[in-house]
């Protein structure tokens, strides 16, 4: 939910104890680190939704009429923590101050 204030944009995310570290984890990475997850889940035949966590045990397929991707089946991993996530994709934790895409590159060679 966005609520708009007169003076600032204020942004409020729900969570549930099943959701909060992959909405943490969403929120405290910058945009391309996201991107950089959910390529990593997808390599690994996984996918990761920022706002639910990481599916595995799916199918990745193309729709017949416009060629994009998508996750078919799969069932959601139990992830209570961001280190949970990270081990997941087969990561180390990524501290939220090194969620960038130059600190990735230099590290991961993203």
């Amino acid at each position: 939910m966005i609520l708009q204030l007169s003076r600032c944009q204020l942004d409020l995310w729900f969570a549930t104890p099943a959701t909060f570290a992959t909405r943490l984890m969403c929120r405290t990475g910058s945009k391309e680190h996201n991107i950089w997850l959910c390529q990593r889940a997808k390599r690994l035949g996984m996918k990761w939704n920022p706002y639910e966590g990481v599916y595995s045990a799916g199918v990745w397929s193309q729709w017949p009429s416009n060629g994009e991707d998508y996750y078919a089946g799969g069932t959601l991993v139990p992830c209570n923590t961001e280190e949970e996530i990270y081990k997941v994709l087969g990561l180390p934790h990524i501290a939220p101050e090194h969620r960038e895409l130059a600190w990735l590159t230099t590290h991961f060679g993203a």
